[in-house]
């Protein structure tokens, strides 16, 4: 499971890693933050709120969602049931 922020926290390394190899790939699940509804002085990461992922985390993020295994968070409380849906193998929300 991986938690993604942005496209500067050096996560691409590892969802190229997990896409490349089909055994991890299969049971990984990822939670993405989204932005469109944060206020951009709100956020303390300095990312770029029109374009926080790459072209390549896009790509992985649209496998991982047609596999419902990708899980997008705005608050810490949205993150928290990203969490409690996957220990609980539930959908997410």
């Amino acid at each position: 499971m991986g938690v993604t922020e942005h496209a500067q926290g050096c996560f691409l390394v590892e969802q190229g890693y997990f896409t490349a190899l089909e055994e991890y790939f299969a049971k990984t699940h990822v939670f993405k933050r989204e932005y469109n509804t944060i206020d951009a002085d709100a956020i303390d990461t300095n990312v770029a709120v029109e374009s926080p992922y790459s072209g390549m985390q896009t790509a992985i993020f649209e496998m991982l969602n047609d596999a419902r295994r990708l899980c997008r968070w705005t608050t810490e409380n949205d993150l928290v049931e990203c969490t409690e849906a996957l220990v609980s193998d539930q959908e997410y929300p």
